[in-house]
């Protein structure tokens, strides 16, 4: 059975005090308390999800009457914690991910209403391709941003690139592919270069083609071809 946790806690602080006790037995003997506590047990709640919710949510407010006139309140000042934005979020997603929230509240009360499931298994699939797609479209602002930094203002381009935030575990944005420029001059930034085959091929190949020594051709490519 699905319940709705919202009622199954006092969202106050209380404190146990020298005369609580004698406070307690004070609310208790009175009728207005008896009454209700005796009106609770004569309520016939429905054997469902809602009777459930509804039995919680009386005796929820019993104990909280019974609380506030015995103990001492104390007051509460945190501050709620700001959930902070992605840089990719804006208002169309907001307002997707506010329906699918909503939903979910009213999917808590009613598990087993089929339309509301479907509707919102709909919002979060769509959610869930909003999010990608202005994924995609942020970084790809940034790439096109960095590009023309790049040659423009050099400053501005460090600037902005080392002030991007990552969604793993590093807090930087993730370079996919689709940039490979990019990716690649980051990537391999003060890597060792192996000298291979490949290598020695494309400079026999300059030296044929550009040099204007001739005689030394021959002489040089038995020398790099003797490179291992």
């Amino acid at each position: 059975m699905n319940i709705d946790r919202k009622y199954s806690e006092i969202d106050m602080t209380f404190k146990w005090e020298t005369m609580s006790k004698e406070k307690l037995y004070t609310v208790l003997e009175e009728s207005s308390t008896r009454d209700e506590i005796l009106g609770y047990e004569n309520t016939q709640f429905e054997i469902n999800c809602s009777g459930v919710e509804r039995a919680e949510q009386q005796l929820n407010n019993i104990f909280k009457t019974l609380t506030m006139r015995s103990y001492k309140i104390i007051k509460s000042f945190r501050k709620k914690k700001l959930k902070k934005k992605k840089p990719w979020e804006d208002r169309e997603l907001a307002d997707v991910k506010k329906t699918v929230s909503n939903l979910a509240k009213l999917l808590r009360i009613n598990p087993y209403n089929l339309n509301l499931r479907n509707n919102f298994l709909g919002h979060c699939k769509l959610c869930k391709k909003l999010i990608k797609r202005k994924k995609n479209q942020f970084k790809k602002e940034i790439f096109s941003k960095l590009s023309v930094l790049r040659d423009t203002d050099p400053k501005q381009y460090w600037k902005l690139l080392k002030s991007l935030k990552y969604e793993n575990t590093n807090n930087k944005i993730e370079l996919q592919a689709g940039f490979p420029e990019i990716i690649n001059h980051f990537k391999h930034q003060g890597e060792t270069v192996n000298y291979d085959k490949e290598f020695k091929t494309i400079i026999e190949t300059d030296i044929l083609n550009e040099t204007d020594v001739l005689l030394f051709n021959e002489v040089l490519i038995n020398l790099l071809l003797s490179m291992k």
